[in-house]
């Protein structure tokens, strides 16, 4: 974090502190409860956003190094499994984790990956590991929202830019009902 000191101030090295690490404690409750209201707090938690672009940002590197398959999907997934333990061992990083091993399997076997059925996987696993986890909001948040991006990816021809609007939305979207029942508000805006 010294290079951060340089140019940031201390309120944003807190807050990237929270989005890399998902170390809350660090940040302010008026700068939580501002994400909270723009109903953008997702963003500070450690997801499969950061397990794929650590993740598939190694495997892509690898790759391009001339790494086998194998030792390329080995390494990627001892990489994102110690990120997932440095970062808490949260249910929704174990949720990406899993997803993610499954996916780099599937491109080892030359097999394509579907993203409903990797996430119907995790979600078995995590439940036989704690049946009361169908009620933690972070679990159902995460769950959704994967389930939201999946069934728009699926149905949508386009380019990258086009598949990545659409996915954002359908995220926010899908979980604009889950934010109504664990907050009981809808914030409006956070779709845009």
């Amino acid at each position: 974090f010294g290079s951060l000191n340089k140019i940031s101030s201390a309120e944003e090295i807190r807050t990237l502190c929270t989005m890399l690490l998902g170390e809350k404690s660090v940040l302010s409750e008026e700068t939580k409860e501002l994400y909270q209201n723009a109903g953008i707090s997702h963003i500070l938690a450690i997801s499969g956003l950061h397990i794929s672009m650590i993740g598939m940002g190694l495997y892509a590197f690898l790759r391009k190094r001339r790494s086998g398959f194998v030792c390329s999907m080995v390494i990627c997934a001892v990489t994102t499994y110690v990120y997932y333990f440095m970062s808490g061992a949260t249910p929704t990083t174990e949720r990406a984790l899993v997803m993610f091993v499954l996916s780099m399997i599937a491109q080892t076997l030359g097999r394509s990956n579907d993203m409903l059925n990797s996430l119907g996987i995790s979600v078995m696993i995590l439940v036989s590991q704690n049946p009361f986890i169908v009620s933690y909001a972070g679990f159902v948040f995460s769950v959704i929202s994967v389930m939201g991006v999946a069934l728009v990816v699926k149905n949508i021809e386009g380019g990258k830019v086009k598949t990545a609007i659409f996915s954002s939305a359908a995220m926010q979207l899908s979980t604009l009902p889950v934010v109504a029942f664990y907050y009981y508000e809808i914030p409006t805006y956070a779709v845009f």
